[in-house]
């Protein structure tokens, strides 16, 4: 599954997304039970978004991007849909599985680190690899 154009798309949206929508989006999922992993002290650019101990999504601080498993978009969703309607959503069914590609772009070397291989990788690699 190519990303490209999503990633793009968050990128180039025009929101004040890492300064407070960002914190708002955190706080509405934290009130709907579920746990948020994030350090604002060590300047991580990630959120981690776990549902009884599994992690189901990773959240973008730099841009509105969410990586979320398939099993639970819905309920992420309409939140999104509601009061976050520019988040850019990627669906998939294992934050693990190596199917997600990148297409070469000088707009997103700039704003990601390409230190996995870009035409086969997973969004726990695009999370690590873009971790801080």
């Amino acid at each position: 599954m190519n990303i490209t154009e999503t990633i793009k798309k968050a990128i180039s949206t025009e929101i004040l997304w890492s300064n407070s929508e960002f914190y708002g989006f955190i706080e509405c999922l934290e009130k709907g039970n579920l746990k948020i992993d994030f350090s604002k002290e060590d300047d991580e650019m990630w959120a981690q978004v776990t549902f009884k101990n599994a992690i189901i999504a990773y959240v973008w601080k730099k841009s509105p991007l969410v990586f979320i498993r398939t099993d639970h978009f819905k309920s992420m969703g309409i939140l999104v849909e509601k009061e976050f309607s520019y988040i850019q959503i990627i669906v998939i069914d294992d934050l693990n599985a190596n199917i997600l590609s990148l297409d070469p772009d000088k707009s997103l070397t700039d704003r990601i680190r390409f230190v996995f291989d870009s035409k086969l990788f997973s969004a726990n690699d695009f999370w690590f690899y873009n971790l801080t």
